[in-house]
C-alpha cells in the first residue's frame, strides 16, 4: 500500500501534492473539526504517505494554518473576485436595476451575496474559520478579514453611510450572522437549488438590514425596492 501512495504521490508535482493534502485537509477539517484533524488520515486521504504529509506540513500546527489560510483565500476569490470586473457577477441571478444605485451601495449588495452563497455550500470550514478569526489577538492577519475590513472601511467613511459606526462591532455583526445562518437551516442537508434560495433569503435580509440601519436616511430612498428585487 505504500508503494501504491509512493507512486501514485510521485506522479505529481510537489505543488500538486501540496493542493491535494490541503483539500483532504480541508475535507477532514469540516468533518472532525480542528481538534480531530490526523495527519495520517490526510495522508491517506490526499493519496500520499504520512512522510510526504510531513514533508509538506511538518506539523499538525502548520498543516492546520495552511488550511485555514487556504480557505480565507477561498473567500477573497468567492466574494471579491480576481479583479474589478468580477464585481458585478453574482452566484445568482440579480435585477439590472441594482445597477441604478451608487456603487459602493452595489458593493455591499454584492457582498452578502457572495459571501452567503460560499458560506452555505462550506458552512462547516467557514465556521472553524471564523472561529479562529474571533479568537485572534490580530484579525486583520487574516487576508480575507484584511479584505472584508477595507471595503466596511470605504462603506462607512462614504457619503453614503451614516457617521458614528462603529466598524469593529459592525464586522462581527455582519459576519457572525453568515455563518449561524446554515445552522440555523441545516443547509448541509439541502440540495444545490435549496441552498441557493437560502442563500438568497438571507444575503436579501442582511442587505435589507445593513442598508437601512448604514444608510444615510437621504439615501435611502427606493432601496427597499431594489432590494426586494434582487
Amino acid at each position: 500500500m505504500r508503494e501504491e501512495l509512493e507512486t501514485a504521490g510521485s506522479k505529481r508535482t510537489p505543488e500538486h501534492t501540496r493542493e491535494a493534502i490541503l483539500d483532504a485537509a480541508q475535507t477532514c477539517m469540516a468533518r472532525d473539526g480542528k481538534e480531530g484533524l490526523s495527519m495520517s488520515v490526510v495522508a491517506k486521504l490526499a493519496g500520499v504517505n504520512r512522510g510526504t504529509a510531513y514533508q509538506h506540513f511538518s506539523s499538525k500546527e502548520k498543516l492546520v494554518a495552511a488550511t485555514l489560510e487556504r480557505v480565507s483565500l477561498q473567500l477573497i476569490a468567492a466574494v471579491f473576485g480576481a479583479g474589478a470586473s468580477q464585481a458585478v457577477q453574482l452566484p445568482m441571478p440579480i435585477s439590472g436595476e441594482i445597477a441604478e444605485l451608487p456603487e459602493v451601495v452595489q458593493g455591499v449588495i454584492h457582498f452578502n451575496f457572495k459571501l452567503a452563497s460560499y458560506i452555505i455550500d462550506n458552512d462547516e470550514i467557514s465556521r472553524i474559520w471564523l472561529y479562529e478569526i474571533l479568537s485572534s489577538d490580530n484579525p486583520e492577519d487574516d487576508p480575507f478579514f484584511y479584505r472584508f475590513r477595507q471595503s466596511l472601511t470605504t462603506f462607512i467613511s462614504s457619503d453614503f453611510s451614516e457617521d458614528d459606526i462603529d466598524a469593529d462591532a459592525f464586522a462581527v455583526m455582519v459576519l457572525s450572522g453568515f455563518f449561524v445562518w446554515p445552522i440555523w437551516v441545516k443547509s448541509g442537508v439541502k440540495k444545490a437549488t435549496e441552498r441557493r434560495v437560502l442563500a438568497k433569503r438571507y444575503a436579501t435580509e442582511v442587505s435589507r438590514f445593513t442598508l437601512f440601519g448604514a444608510l444615510k436616511a437621504a439615501q435611502r430612498v427606493n432601496l427597499q425596492h431594489y432590494i426586494s428585487h434582487v
